[in-house]
């Protein structure tokens, strides 16, 4: 699929990278949403609206909201048997 029409919005053309993974989703001529991907399959970056996440080694992420020039971060660890997080 290289484009899709949801009803009540603009139509968007989508980009996939080498890997078969979406890269990029464009409304007209303005990207929302995209990702970069490392050679090996990981999400380095992902863009959604106004939220840029990088995702760090050892299970981190920074995000940026570009609205607000806000910055967070986030970790994720295992314990006892299930997936936390800490922001």
């Amino acid at each position: 699929m290289t484009s899709r029409a949801m009803a009540g919005s603009t139509a968007q053309t989508l980009t996939w990278d080498a890997r078969g993974e979406l890269s990029d989703v464009k409304a007209g001529t303005t990207s929302q949403d995209g990702a970069v991907y490392s050679a090996d399959g990981d999400r380095l970056v992902r863009r959604q609206g106004t939220s840029v996440t990088a995702y760090l080694p050892g299970g981190e992420e920074l995000m940026l909201n570009t609205s607000t020039q806000t910055l967070s971060a986030k970790r994720y660890y295992s314990f006892a048997g299930s997936s936390q997080s800490r922001v």
